[in-house]
């Protein structure tokens, strides 16, 4: 199993949820294409073809219809229960049909016609909704290809069983084999809603949460049709869905004739044959989705497998039209081909096309074009038929004439869509809407690649610097040519890009530059003053593009390059010998790299550690390691990047010094991250050190949530529960200290709370619920506690006295609801959690009252218990009037705090005692001043210990502090020491003070 879940790439989590909705897809396509054929075979028994006819509008009006009522209410409930509320009342309308069937009335059979069309859209649609709630867009990029591998499954299986089926039970029979199959899906949905509630349920909070608009269709047209590439898009859906109507008319009356004997339909037989096709053309499909798809859009592009089916077609109408074969076997290779093509191949290309269109845009385009275009050209295709086969009284061949004029217009749309594409995608790139970050887009068709010869020697500067950026994701095509000719132009920016782009491809087949063209760049005449980094950022640039490009031998000549010239060319040239010069080269760039190394050019030393990064070969970690603490910030953040391009175990250590510093913390961050796996270890006992420097500690979770992976996942999360148990958590919150080997940072906590629930997200994963509740209810208890406090100290919003230690506390009471809110975020959906974090900072009331809307909605009844009063009052314990001991909101809360909690309560002095042993330095700060400001002379001990704080600054304040509260005499006796403080400020202060004294 483990080897099938690694081929299929599913991660751990994410089988269940991935074969339950694959499942889903099995019995749910089974039951639409059972009940296709069963309603197709009792059609064709009892009507003619032109009353055939009238069914496609028919359709095109009863399924948009209930489409455009059901959409006002899909966004108010749950997924899972919606769809299962429709499975169950499709069950209970199939047996309603059943029992209709026996009367053998016409009509009965017209019904169920539109009504399979109408349950069979409902439950597809509201299943891909429903599996876009269950996974994120990466995601759903990965995985959908294998769920929808459930409807290839039905359509083989269920097609083989129909065969053998109906010829048992009879055609009116398959109905009760779909309740069966419904019902089963049923179970699968109810049990993957189960498991996976919360973010169901947040979903609809989230929807709920958004404005609504109505649906004009106007206004949708006027969108789409703004755009050259949407137009061209719609105009090859209507010919699609205009073409595949009369084709499948084609093929139910010419298998209807086929299965007629003496007049009298074989509707058994027909059932059968339509389940035998439906198996056969189901194997094709999965043939064609499984192991050509990718390899003819890799290879040939999107204009060949979109062509593939509009040509399949066409061959297949043109053996109808001129009787090479009989007209239901030509039927039969052409609804074959639309069969097995559309549902692969077409499919999958179309949504290619959509790629380039902005996101937000993408999904009003489709909902119109699928919505409202589709129907409408199924109905233009019925009224067609209609009139043809009616009035007209044409020969059903007649059919074939229209399809053959509508599949060229289709094969003309592709052909325009071609350079459409390439242009949006460009228009794309120059508003920089696509993320490359991912390497998810190859360029690899003929025909994509000719549009960007011609941008690349076009006019427009801004084409040719766009065409440059996507030139890096061309594959199996030389471009070389077209780049050496932006040589000529004379912008800088642009020459230097293309000599990168040819750096970084050099060794790739077919890259054919001439070296002598590179050479003449970085050799001709010195450059201007007022232009000379930029001419020698090109002139380095040209010096790795000639290196890559020439032989290990021809590369050893750039060896004078090394000694002279500026520091960048310098660099490019040791990194050019070094990498592509052999062994020769290794020992020919070695001293001119360490005399770079030992330099005292600053800016030399900068690009000695550009190179470093170039090379990256582990074995050059003692260098990078020098650099590392050079005395200029900008080496050191250079060499900190070439850490991470090196990934050296040795320079873990001091990567993780780095993150120390402000000038190498975000650099540091990143190198770390680019050791992935082999670093978790090192960052985890970072965290789990509890006399680790907190500065190093706080950064940590933000490079495990880079990482990325369950390895780091869990090394978050096991942090996350290391941190103190709830019983301790209320006394931690005020005074910061309980007990020195106790993790007190509740910064690092904040930050360990907010990556763990970004990566959980991201990752989907799974989590230990009762253990994140128990952390979200001791935070809880930490912010009651908070509040308890400052109601016990009596602080009061107007009192000077108290001014600075009110502001602390409530710094500490905000971040506490942080805590609260990133802890929630792990267990809930992140972008929710922090909208209504973001709204209820709101100055609005009506924002506010939204965000606990939502809340209301997202919570569990005992978060909501105890949550919910806290965030109520946030907006008015902010004002200041409103934060004085006898407040109502404020006395409302606690009370709450009191029926939930055990909640410490001490007289100010008690409170401010535990403040002073803390840990928590600015509070320890805030309650000095505090005893001060009161005259607590009780505190005096406490006070004197604090001049070996390791803080100045508490030093300081405890040095005035005991001015005030000693007499001169005793003060002198007990501060004597403080005047050699190694502090300059404190010791400044204190003599200072002491001299006061003496006096």
């Amino acid at each position: 199993m483990d080897r099938l879940l690694k081929l299929l790439n599913i991660r751990d989590g994410e089988a269940r949820r991935v074969f339950s909705l694959a499942a889903y897809l099995v019995v749910a396509v089974s039951t639409f294409i059972t009940g296709r054929i069963q309603r197709d075979a009792l059609f064709l028994s009892q009507f003619s073809k032109e009353d055939l006819a009238f069914m496609y509008i028919s359709v095109a009006v009863m399924v948009p219809v209930p489409a455009l009522l059901f959409a006002r209410i899909a966004d108010r409930y749950r997924r899972d229960r919606l769809l299962v509320t429709t499975l169950i009342v499709t069950i209970c309308l199939m047996g309603v049909m059943r029992l209709l069937l026996l009367t053998h009335a016409r009509w009965v059979t017209v019904l169920l016609y539109n009504f399979v069309e109408a349950y069979g859209t409902f439950l597809i649609l509201l299943f891909w909704t429903f599996a876009g709630d269950l996974f994120s867009s990466r995601e759903a990029k990965r995985l959908f290809p294998i769920i929808s591998a459930g409807s290839v499954v039905a359509g083989i299986g269920c097609g083989l069983a129909v065969s053998g089926v109906v010829k048992a039970i009879g055609t009116e029979n398959l109905l009760l084999c779909q309740m069966v199959l419904l019902s089963i899906a049923v179970y699968v949905i109810n049990d993957v809603g189960h498991r996976e509630k919360i973010r169901l349920r947040g979903v609809v909070v989230r929807e709920q949460g958004q404005a609504r608009t109505t649906f004009k269709v106007k206004n949708q047209a006027a969108n789409v049709f703004a755009s050259k590439h949407l137009k061209i898009i719609a105009g090859m859906t209507v010919a699609t869905f205009v073409t595949v109507p009369l084709v499948d008319y084609q093929f139910k009356v010419l298998v209807k004739e086929h299965f007629t004997v003496m007049g009298v339909v074989d509707t058994d037989a027909m059932s059968a044959f339509m389940g035998l096709f439906s198996a056969v053309t189901g194997v094709v499909a999965a043939v064609m989705q499984l192991g050509i798809t990718g390899r003819l859009l890799e290879r040939f592009g999107i204009v060949a497998a979109l062509l593939l089916l509009p040509v399949s077609i066409l061959g297949g109408l043109f053996a109808m039209l001129t009787a090479v074969a009989s007209a239901f076997a030509c039927a039969v290779f052409t609804k074959g081909a639309e069969n097995s093509l559309r549902y692969s191949i077409t499919d999958a290309t179309m949504q290619v096309l959509y790629t380039p269109v902005p996101s937000a845009a993408r999904g009003r385009a489709k909902t119109f074009i699928d919505g409202v275009i589709k129907p409408l050209a199924g109905g233009l295709a019925g009224a067609a038929m209609v009139l043809l086969v009616g009035p007209l009284a044409l020969p059903i061949t007649s059919l074939a004439v229209v399809a053959v004029v509508l599949v060229a217009c289709w094969i003309g749309l592709i052909m325009l869509i071609r350079s459409e594409y390439v242009k949006e995608l460009l228009a794309t790139l120059r508003k920089r809407r696509l993320d490359f970050s991912d390497h998810s887009l190859v360029i690899s068709d003929a025909a994509t690649v000719a549009v960007l010869r011609e941008r690349l020697i076009g006019s427009d500067l801004v084409d040719v610097k766009n065409a440059i950026e996507l030139c890096r994701r061309v594959q199996g095509h030389d471009l070389s040519p077209q780049l050496v000719q932006v040589l000529d132009r004379p912008d800088r920016e642009l020459q230097r890009a293309v000599l990168e782009l040819i750096a970084a491809q050099g060794a790739r087949e077919g890259a054919a530059v001439d070296p002598e063209r590179l050479r003449a760049v970085f050799a001709g005449p010195a450059a201007n003053d007022d232009n000379s980094d930029n001419d020698d950022a090109v002139r380095a640039a040209a010096v790795a593009a000639w290196c890559a490009v020439v032989d290990a031998k021809t590369v050893l000549q750039a060896a004078p390059l090394m000694t002279t010239g500026s520091p960048a060319v310098r660099g490019a040239a040791v990194a050019g010998i070094f990498r592509h010069g052999g062994l020769e080269g290794l020992q020919l760039a070695t001293d001119p790299l360490e005399a770079m190394l030992a330099d005292d050019d600053e800016a030399v030393r900068f690009a000695c550690a550009q190179v470093l990064e170039e090379i990256a070969l582990p074995s050059l970690h003692g260098p990078t390691a020098m650099l590392m603490i050079d005395a200029s910030p900008r080496v050191r953040a250079a060499a900190v990047v070439a850490a991470g391009a090196v990934r050296a175990p040795e320079l873990v250590g001091p990567l993780l010094d780095a993150l120390k510093s402000r000038d190498t913390v975000r650099a540091a961050q990143l190198a770390l991250t680019s050791y992935g796996d082999s670093v978790v270890a090192a960052l985890e006992r970072v965290l789990r050190a509890p006399r680790e420097d907190p500065l190093r500690r706080r950064h940590v979770p933000r490079v495990l949530e880079r990482i990325g992976t369950r390895a780091a996942f869990d090394a978050l999360f096991s942090a996350l529960l290391s941190t103190p148990t709830s019983s301790r958590l209320g006394a931690v919150a005020v005074s910061g200290y309980v007990d020195r080997t106790v993790d007190t940072d509740a910064d690092t906590r904040r930050e360990l709370a907010r990556s763990c629930g970004r990566l959980r997200e991201r990752l989907g994963l799974p989590v230990d619920e009762v253990a994140v509740r128990a952390l979200v209810t001791a935070e809880v208890t930490r912010h009651y506690q908070l509040l308890r406090t400052i109601k016990d100290l009596g602080i009061v919003a107007d009192d000077p006295k108290s001014s600075l230690l009110r502001d602390a506390l409530d710094v500490r009471r905000d971040r506490s609801l942080d805590s609260i809110f990133r802890l929630l975020a792990i267990l809930h959906p992140l972008k929710i959690i922090e909208t209504v974090q973001g709204n209820l900072r709101s100055t609005s009331s009506t924002a506010r009252a939204n965000a606990i809307e939502v809340l209301d909605n997202l919570l569990e009844p005992d978060e909501k218990r105890a949550l919910l009063p806290i965030v109520e009052a946030t907006g008015e314990l902010r004002e200041a009037d409103t934060v004085a001991r006898g407040s109502a909101t404020f006395s409302r809360v606690l009370e709450r705090g009191r029926e939930l909690y055990v909640l410490k309560k001490q007289t100010p002095a008690a409170w401010l005692a535990e403040m002073l042993r803390g840990d928590d330095t600015w509070l320890v700060v805030c309650a000095l001043q505090a005893v001060t400001e009161l005259g607590l002379a009780g505190q005096v001990d406490v006070v004197v210990g604090h001049l070996t704080h390791p803080s100045a600054i508490v030093r300081e304040t405890a040095l005035r502090a005991l001015g005030v509260l000693l007499p001169a005499r005793e003060f002198v006796e007990r501060c004597a020491g403080a005047a050699g403080d190694d502090d300059v400020v404190v010791a400044r202060s204190a003599r200072r003070l002491l001299a006061a004294a003496a006096v």
